[in-house]
């Protein structure tokens, strides 16, 4: 199974449970033991990738774990990654290397920027959901957009598209 199936079943997945467990808002003790029930489903899981891995490659060993957070939907989990000795196993739940949160969140940033958004503001919403970006990733994502729209202007349309502009 690929990445991306992956990553959209377990989304699909988690947006199944929180609908039919939790049908209204969270108070605050539903938050704290929903926040720690995903961190630790997601160990759990984590933790049969590795077995599975090992199995399959009987010259490695399990190696403990090590310390990452992830944003996912609403919440920051602080996870405890199984390793190898090898350096080899990476769980299949865990976004690419060096990413901390899902392309959710970069479609939500660019959101914001589409709609107006000023950076103090954008700043302060990030912070307000607990997301990692820096001034410096945030005009990475505008001069994306910038790109983007540029390349939009430039396309150029099929010959039977027919356009009215009224001003």
């Amino acid at each position: 199974m690929d990445q991306e199936t992956f990553d959209r079943i377990k989304e699909e997945a988690i947006e199944e449970v929180l609908k039919k467990y939790f049908k209204g808002s969270l108070n605050n003790q539903e938050k704290v033991a929903m926040h720690r029930l995903l961190e630790e489903l997601l160990e759990e899981i984590m933790k049969g990738e590795r077995k599975i891995f090992l199995e399959n490659h009987s010259n490695n060993k399990g190696n403990g774990y090590y310390s990452r957070s992830l944003s996912a939907g609403s919440f920051k989990l602080n996870l405890n990654v199984p390793r190898d000795r090898n350096g080899e196993f990476r769980p299949q739940v865990l976004p690419e290397p060096y990413k901390r949160v899902d392309e959710s969140y970069v479609d939500l940033l660019m959101s914001l920027v589409i709609n107006g958004y000023s950076e103090s503001q954008l700043l302060m919403s990030l912070r307000e959901l607990g997301l990692p970006y820096s001034a410096d990733e945030m005009n990475k994502i505008k001069d994306q957009l910038m790109d983007r729209l540029n390349d939009f202007k430039r396309k150029e349309l099929p010959e039977n598209i027919f356009a009215l502009f009224i001003d």
